[in-house]
């Protein structure tokens, strides 16, 4: 159990670490794009998820599942807005970002359902950032960011609404400007727990390790790459588990092919991706195959400029 508890923190974690990978908290010039790895100027993307079987041969969709999302992008490529739907096309949640003429973040705005959750104003010239993030019956915290000059975050300060401080989690980078660590420090000095990142000489991560305060490893993983820096393989690191192993294979314009899961038996699941494309080559249908049997149908609706 204890094991089981310590992989679903990890996956937490995780998740808080690829928000700020994609630069969810970089206020300086970045293009969204790219990291969704769209070509062209894209205006708007939709995408929608539908389980799918088969039928004589033929894969049907179905259902709609509880996946889909739509973006929208100015002219330079960064994301105006992002807005997550249930099924029955309700807004789960909506993000609104806000740049100045020089296309850097000013403003993030965050909503859950139709409440305001989360809002945050940049503050470029102080290398600062200040805002709210709320909770429930109206109660949440206060958020006070600092960050180098290059815009990457180095600070994050939690306060309650007594202007106590909570939480402070503080970021470092390599020389490269890597990310490298953060350490979750409460207000008596103690930290509960730390991320540690390893990079090769391409700037691409190859490992992960995520620690407690007494320096033991929650969890950790290791990464390879191919020639063209496609990641090729993730393998869990976790101290007395059997090791997940994670294999991948792309097209030649990056899209992955195969995706095969399994532990040190090699007894576990092989994912294939059948895709569609509009005439800028980027995808417009997905077809996700489990040990070759159809579970899936990814489809876009992509615009513009």
């Amino acid at each position: 159990m204890k094991i089981v508890w310590r992989l679903i923190l990890a996956n937490i974690f995780l998740s808080s670490f690829i928000n700020l990978k994609n630069g969810n908290t970089n206020p300086v010039d970045k293009n969204d794009l790219n990291d969704l790895k769209l070509k062209g100027k894209v205006k708007s993307l939709k995408e929608s998820e539908y389980f799918a079987f088969d039928s004589g041969g033929t894969t049907i969709r179905a259902l709609s599942m509880e996946s889909k999302k739509s973006y929208i992008f100015d002219k330079k490529g960064k994301s105006i807005e992002f807005i997550k739907y249930n099924s029955n096309n309700h807004i789960l949640s909506r993000y609104i970002y806000n740049y100045d003429s020089n296309g850097n973040k000013i403003q993030d705005i965050e909503y859950s359902y139709s409440k305001l959750s989360k809002k945050i104003e940049y503050n470029l010239k102080d290398k600062t950032s200040e805002g709210f993030e709320f909770g429930s019956e109206n109660e949440g915290s206060k958020l006070k960011n600092k960050y180098d000059n290059q815009g990457k975050l180095i600070e994050e300060n939690y306060y309650d609404q007594l202007g106590n401080l909570g939480e402070r989690d503080v970021y470092k980078y390599d020389e490269k400007g890597n990310f490298i660590e953060v350490k979750y420090i409460m207000p008596d000095g103690s930290y509960p727990r730390k991320l540690e990142f390893k990079y090769d000489t391409n700037n691409k991560m190859i490992e992960d390790n995520y620690y407690f305060s007494d320096d033991s490893i929650m969890s950790g993983t290791l990464y390879k790459y191919d020639e063209k820096g496609n990641q090729i393989e993730r393998r869990s690191n976790t101290p007395n588990t059997i090791p997940q192993i994670s294999i991948y294979k792309y097209d030649s314009i990056g899209n992955m092919l195969e995706w095969d899961s399994y532990y040190k038996s090699k007894i576990g699941r092989i994912y294939t991706y059948k895709y569609e494309y509009d005439k800028n080559y980027n995808w417009i249908k997905r077809t996700t195959f489990n040990n070759g049997v159809p579970k899936s149908i990814t489809e876009r609706e992509i615009t513009y400029y």
